[in-house]
C-alpha cells in the first residue's frame, strides 16, 4: 500500500480500526509545510483508530488535525526554547501519552520518529520509524500483533532525529532501556 487512499480504504475494512470524517487542516506555523501524503490524509479523513481492542500495546490514534501540535507542547504542555523541537509534532498518540511524531523541517520532511514521554527530548533516544507519514500507516497497518513494530528486537531504525539535526547523541548503550508498550 502506497497511496494515502489506499491505507485509508484498508483501514476503515479492518476490524478494530475506524476513520474519522475529514474536519480540516493541522494549523501548522507560517513558513512550515505539510507533507503530501499528510495533506492527503487530512483531506479525506479527520483522524483513525488502529486496532481498539488491543491491551498491550493499546490501540492507536492518528491524531485530528485539531492535535496536531508541537510534540513538546503535547508532552510537557510547553515549548522547548533550543533543539529542534520546531520541526517535531504529535501526529499519532500510542498507549497512554506516548506520540509518535512528524518532522516538518525541509531537511527532513516526514521522517516519523518514536516519541515516548520519558525520553523524547534526550538525544539519542528519538528513533526514526518510518520513511514518511504514508509509510508509517502502512506498516502500523500490517503490524497485526498486540505490540508496537518498532520495539520488536528485529527492528532496525531509520536513523535518529537528534542525529539528524546536528545533535550530538548520548551513550544510550550505558543507560536502562525505557520500557513502553
Amino acid at each position: 500500500m502506497s497511496n494515502v487512499a489506499e491505507i485509508l480504504d484498508a483501514i476503515a475494512a479492518t476490524p478494530g480500526c475506524s476513520v474519522n470524517p475529514p474536519c480540516g487542516m493541522p494549523a501548522i506555523p507560517q513558513g512550515v509545510a505539510l507533507p503530501a501524503d499528510v495533506r492527503d490524509f487530512y483531506e479525506r479523513a479527520g483522524g483513525a483508530v488502529l486496532f481498539s481492542e488491543r491491551v498491550v500495546a493499546g490501540p492507536i490514534r492518528i491524531l485530528g488535525p485539531g492535535e496536531v501540535q508541537r510534540i513538546d507542547q503535547v508532552i510537557i504542555g510547553e515549548p522547548f526554547a533550543s533543539g529542534p523541537f520546531q520541526w517535531w509534532f504529535a501526529i499519532v498518540e500510542v498507549g497512554d501519552r506516548n506520540y509518535i511524531a512528524i518532522d516538518l523541517s525541509p531537511e527532513h520532511l516526514g521522517l516519523c520518529y518514536d516519541a515516548f514521554r520519558e525520553t523524547f527530548a534526550r538525544p539519542g533516544y528519538m528513533n526514526v520509524i518510518a520513511g514518511s507519514f504514508s509509510d508509517l500507516l502502512g506498516r502500523l497497518l500490517a503490524h497485526k500483533v498486540d505490540t508496537t513494530y518498532w520495539l520488536q528486537e528485529d527492528f532496525q531504525p531509520l536513523g535518529e532525529g537528534f542525529a539528524l539535526h546536528g545533535y550530538k547523541t548520548m551513550d544510550v548503550a550505558n543507560e536502562p532501556p525505557a520500557a513502553h508498550g
